[in-house]
């Protein structure tokens, strides 16, 4: 589950850089809320539920999520299916990986653990304290921290490469985007520069505009080579 526990490290990264560009909250106090929402949800007991809406037990969330996780992988394709086949509209692919993952676990929960005390009512707190779980607050707090202290070194490598975009001018959430890629890729060096771009693209494409995928991925690219980063 590494995967979606970067990618939604990710997503709160960009959320807390667009705080610190757009709003100029301090670093500091973005990082404590997030510590703290964390924190909360992950003391939130998840109780079990009677046909009447009554409390009547408290589950064992260790031994929860390890069920789901296993469930959900050993029926990944029919979970999938049943997905497709109810959301015409919605296509598994062009999801990101954070509403994917959320997405099968919940269908998982209803379809393959009717015995679980978790009544479907309850599908939405589900998806928060999973998000919650799978959060890694280090690897966040580590992409975010060293994003901001290495800015203006980041906006030196962007630039090198965007003549004719002056960072200042670019979508706040464009900005952002490459900004934390760009650490992530050259300062961090903690994933495949292919991986990186990617969750970036989608990034762009989920948060920005519909051409913002297509810029993103032209800019890291270049940085990408420039460096020789990619071959």
């Amino acid at each position: 589950m590494r995967m979606i526990e970067r990618s939604l490290a990710r997503e709160c990264c960009l959320q807390s850089l667009y705080e610190a560009d757009v709003a100029h909250f301090d670093v500091a106090s973005i990082i404590d809320a997030f510590y703290r929402w964390q924190s909360e949800q992950r003391e939130t007991r998840l109780q079990s539920l009677n046909g009447d809406g009554q409390e009547s037990g408290v589950v064992d969330l260790s031994s929860f999520y390890k069920e789901l996780f296993a469930t959900t992988k050993d029926h990944l394709k029919e979970i999938d299916t049943t997905i497709s086949e109810l959301s015409k509209k919605w296509d598994l692919e062009y999801m990101s990986d954070v509403e994917r993952y959320l997405l099968r676990m919940s269908v998982c929960l209803i379809m393959k653990m009717p015995n679980s005390p978790v009544v479907m009512s309850k599908s939405i707190e589900i998806s928060k304290m999973l998000f919650a779980e799978l959060f890694d607050f280090a690897f966040y707090k580590e992409l975010f921290t060293t994003t901001m202290n290495k800015i203006d070194e980041i906006d030196c490598i962007i630039s090198e490469v965007s003549k004719n975009w002056d960072i200042s001018r670019m979508p706040a959430v464009d900005r952002c985007i490459l900004r934390m890629a760009v650490c992530e890729m050259m300062i961090l060096a903690s994933a495949p520069v292919a991986v990186v771009i990617d969750e970036a693209i989608e990034l762009a494409k989920t948060f920005s505009t519909d051409k913002s995928g297509k810029f993103v991925n032209g800019v890291l690219d270049n940085i990408a080579r420039h460096n020789k980063l990619l071959k």
